[in-house]
């Protein structure tokens, strides 16, 4: 399985270098034996780099990244951010489905995109019809992939399975897969992805460290 995180400049919002965001994500790619590639417009450092034209607009942008990259897949991938840590394997999520998305009855929207998990391109789909819906302020991309795989879940407590668009989809809890620690010492319910959404980055190193052991030079 590859871990495909998405990143390409657009403008500075939370104040953060997302190359050592990035580093942190790697180091736990690593240590669970994971293919790290980033999704952007151009080479970034060091990084396993998917380069692919994108819109100058970042919803959109995010948006036409993963799909571009999903559509090249010959097997299964974890679209994460690049403000979060793997920490437990994640293979067998995609057991019996096609794609698997964390949901969670946030304020803004259920579905959270810091975890998706796809088998393989034709889970391309998904992210054609989220595009076509054209978001352009913060947040709307959750709301186009969210608006794509219509009826969703606000929150559920065991996984549960559904039919969308041909496909096997799974709904996750946000709090076991994909959930945000609220301060270094935070296990996030032993979460299988911890995201450092906001202005949680900066905690995003000394977490790993602390949590999994990951030690990675700033």
């Amino acid at each position: 399985m590859l871990v495909a995180s998405f990143y390409a400049y657009r403008y500075d919002k939370w104040g953060v270098d997302y190359h050592k965001c990035l580093n942190v994500l790697e180091a736990s790619c690593e240590r669970l034996g994971l293919k790290h590639v980033v999704i952007s417009d151009k080479q970034q450092g060091k990084f396993n780099t998917f380069v692919t034209d994108l819109p100058e607009n970042l919803m959109q942008a995010m948006l036409v990244g993963q799909r571009n990259f999903v559509a090249q897949l010959e097997g299964p991938a974890l679209l994460v951010g690049a403000d979060c840590v793997i920490a437990s394997d994640p293979r067998k999520v995609l057991d019996g489905v096609d794609a698997a998305f964390t949901v969670y009855p946030f304020g803004d929207c259920c579905l959270n995109t810091g975890a998706m998990w796809v088998r393989d391109k034709r889970c391309a789909s998904i992210w054609e019809s989220a595009v076509a819906k054209n978001p352009i302020e913060w947040g709307e991309d959750q709301l186009a992939l969210r608006d794509s795989l219509e009826p969703v879940p606000s929150k559920v407590d065991e996984p549960q399975d559904g039919v969308r668009n041909g496909l096997r989809i799974r709904f996750l809890d946000c709090r076991k897969y994909n959930w945000a620690p609220e301060n270094v010492r935070d296990r996030a319910n032993d979460c299988m992805v911890a995201h450092f959404r906001g202005t949680r980055k900066k905690t995003m190193r000394p977490w790993a460290w602390l949590n999994l052991g990951i030690n990675v030079v700033p």
